[in-house]
């Protein structure tokens, strides 16, 4: 609906102008799109809007569009645009290739204005830091731009790699603190619950011999270790 007000204006302002005898020139759009991650996707004409009933059909007047999806062009279509848009053309093939290896000798006319609408339609931080950068150089070629952004994304590929080793290492060693507390607890609860065994028949030979504690356990022939532990455990 914007492009038929677009044309329509253009339209106008011919018909305010137009002399005695001059033809209207005819009105072309065309939409560029800037998406690399997905195809377009929305309407490509007026109809496809809405339901348009069968008996209204025969006097409809349906109106399309012309969608130019710049990332999915060939390289013969590519070739046969000019300037800066044929730069960009590339270089969001480029990001839908997930390419970024072809070394463009395209020289960028306007370098702040391509860097600022790639940030744009990327979201990608990095190319702001390129505009103050490069924004003011001369005959920046897009081979320059590629090469910073092998260079971002290897950072990046570092950076997250550092992180999800740290977080590996961590689980890693989480588990095997666990596994180690596992082992220790049960080695620790067999110790407590052989005391406990000791304790119970060193009392017991106690009470009914009428014997001391080291009585006892002399009785018990238990050993200088198990000793201490009942020892301890008496205490």
């Amino acid at each position: 609906m914007r492009i038929m007000a677009y044309d329509a204006l253009s339209y106008c302002r011919q018909f305010e102008t137009l002399k005695p005898g001059e033809k209207v020139l005819p009105v072309v759009t065309f939409v560029l799109y800037f998406g690399y991650d997905k195809c377009w996707d929305g309407p490509r004409s007026l109809s496809e809007c809405f339901e348009v009933p069968e008996q209204l059909k025969p006097f409809f007047c349906d109106y399309s569009i012309h969608v130019i999806e710049l990332a999915w062009l060939t390289d013969e279509e590519i070739d046969r645009l000019t300037g800066d848009l044929k730069t960009l053309a590339r270089c969001l093939r480029s990001f839908r290739e997930h390419n970024f290896e072809d070394d463009f000798d395209d020289t960028i006319e306007h370098p702040d204005a391509v860097l600022r609408l790639l940030e744009k339609i990327t979201g990608e931080s990095s190319f702001k830091k390129m505009r103050q950068t490069y924004s003011e150089k001369e005959n920046l070629r897009m081979c320059e731009i590629f090469e910073a952004m092998r260079n971002n994304y290897k950072m990046i590929g570092k950076e997250e790699g550092l992180r999800e080793g740290k977080e590996e290492g961590l689980k890693k060693g989480l588990k095997k603190g666990k596994e180690e507390g596992l082992r220790e607890g049960k080695k620790e609860g067999k110790r407590l619950g052989k005391v406990e065994q000791l304790k119970t028949i060193t009392k017991r030979v106690m009470s009914k011999n009428h014997a001391t504690l080291e009585e006892a356990m002399s009785y018990l022939q238990l050993s200088d270790t198990e000793k201490n532990l009942v020892r301890t455990a008496m205490a």
